[in-house]
């Protein structure tokens, strides 16, 4: 995982309530905060490292809030120097919408994302679609949180975008590390 977005992750964690924050960092590998903030935006973060932040985060918010405490650091990296080049060429070659940030987003994922897995967008109108998420290595980490991350990313695009939509989860696979999410939003 790339620094920038381990990063943007751990400042969602300082956002929280004390009770929350102090409970989140109490339960890190005391080797994670180190490597989170020794690294430059652009520097890859060991997953193991990541995912025990994110599974410190989600043990302590639970479920339903892990998906928006990822959706505000998603929102936030795009607004990083790392990632906010990315979208403005994006929005400014195929315009502001959902749209154009899904149909982007194997090139983000994998951006921001090195060996695990990939995800792709399927059309399914102008105002709808399926993203696939596939190869993730569920046997190493936990798959359930990664599924609420990524689902809380996908949401920052319509944050992005000044646009309304939803996201649900209408399948996944631990064995496979696969998931798909189907994304609607109203307007193209």
């Amino acid at each position: 995982m790339r620094a920038a977005q381990a990063q943007s992750l751990l400042a969602a964690v300082r956002r929280l309530p004390a009770r929350e924050r102090v409970a989140v960092l109490e339960q890190l590998d005391p080797r994670t905060l180190p490597a989170i903030e020794s690294c430059l935006a652009v520097a890859w973060v060991p997953m193991f490292v990541h995912m025990d932040l994110s599974d410190a985060l989600r043990d302590v918010v639970g479920p339903v809030r892990n998906v928006e405490v990822w959706r505000s650091t998603m929102t936030a990296s795009f607004n990083r120097p790392f990632l906010r080049g990315f979208v403005h060429m994006t929005t400014s070659l195929l315009g502001l919408s959902p749209s154009s940030l899904f149909r982007r987003g194997e090139s983000i994922y994998g951006h921001v994302t090195r060996d695990i897995g990939s995800i792709r967008f399927v059309s399914a109108g102008s105002n709808e679609g399926l993203i696939e998420m596939e190869g993730f290595p569920a046997s190493e980490f936990t798959f359930p949180c990664y599924v609420e991350g990524l689902h809380g990313c996908l949401l920052a695009c319509f944050d992005v975008c000044r646009s309304d939509g939803r996201i649900i989860v209408t399948g996944q696979d631990a064995r496979a590390g696969s998931a798909t999410y189907h994304a609607i939003w109203d307007r193209a």
